[in-house]
């Protein structure tokens, strides 16, 4: 019976470093200081992880509303959805489709009216 390569689990500073079949991968604690849909007191949307922007559902100056979908970033083969945290208008877009992002990059800044 081939059993292949064994999964093993390292703690890092980061968190955990996981490697299987040739590849690695850094899990840490998911966040709660609410970078995914961006922090309610300054309206910056930060990328959560590294990842590909698939999808840009938003235009510089363009009115958004409260949960309203911003992007969709790719990461660790999964979809994140990034929303507006509350009312407002979209001041800044430094976000491109299939353009690749670094963890807390600032993707979208969303400005209350």
């Amino acid at each position: 019976m081939d059993v292949g390569s064994a999964a093993w689990v390292e703690v890092v500073d980061e968190g955990y470093l996981v490697s299987d079949a040739g590849q690695s991968f850094v899990l840490t604690d998911a966040r709660t200081n609410g970078a995914a849909g961006g922090a309610a007191s300054d309206g910056a949307i930060l990328a959560p992880m590294p990842g590909k922007v698939i999808s840009v559902d938003v235009t510089t100056g363009q009115t958004v509303t409260k949960g309203q979908k911003l992007l969709v970033l790719e990461a660790m083969k999964m979809e994140h959805a990034l929303t507006a945290p509350f009312d407002g208008t979209v001041a800044e877009l430094n976000a491109v489709a299939g353009a690749q992002v670094q963890v807390d990059a600032l993707l979208v800044r969303v400005e209350k009216d």
